[in-house]
């Protein structure tokens, strides 16, 4: 029978100050606020100029076009669930509490790269809320 192995200092996790969970709180609000902002600005050019009801506009015509489409999206990926608008807002809302939950009470914030990705995966879920609520962007 091997004995128990000893805990190794280098494998705990290391602790937060609240100075350094300050600050990347911090980080996380600024990258999820800038990054909401553009979503919802982007958004709101291109309806301002398209339309809501399915415009076109051709943004690059050469060999090859690039055009912009407007359309809505009343469910989920390519159209699944519609009509559970409000399913998705309330999941939207959940993983938001889920994410804020891990990262501040549970300390994920100790990595700078999850918290970094979580701040846009964030952001990315509250500008499907905004969305989801009726408010486009």
């Amino acid at each position: 029978m091997n004995p128990p192995a000893k805990a190794n200092k280098a494998d705990a996790a290391p602790q937060l100050s609240a100075k350094s969970l300050g600050i990347r709180l911090a980080v996380f609000l600024a990258i999820c606020s800038l990054a909401a902002w553009i979503d919802l600005y982007s958004k709101d050019r291109v309806f301002a100029e398209l339309g809501f009801n399915g415009q076109s506009e051709p943004i690059f015509e050469s060999w090859v076009t690039f055009r912009l489409h407007t359309s809505f999206n009343r469910g989920a990926l390519w159209g699944i669930g519609q009509g559970l608008t409000w399913l998705f807002a309330w999941l939207s809302i959940i993983a938001a509490g889920v994410i804020l939950f891990w990262l501040f009470v549970k300390k994920a914030a100790r990595s700078w790269l999850l918290t970094i990705c979580l701040a846009f995966i964030m952001a990315g879920t509250l500008g499907n809320l905004f969305d989801r609520l009726g408010w486009h962007g």
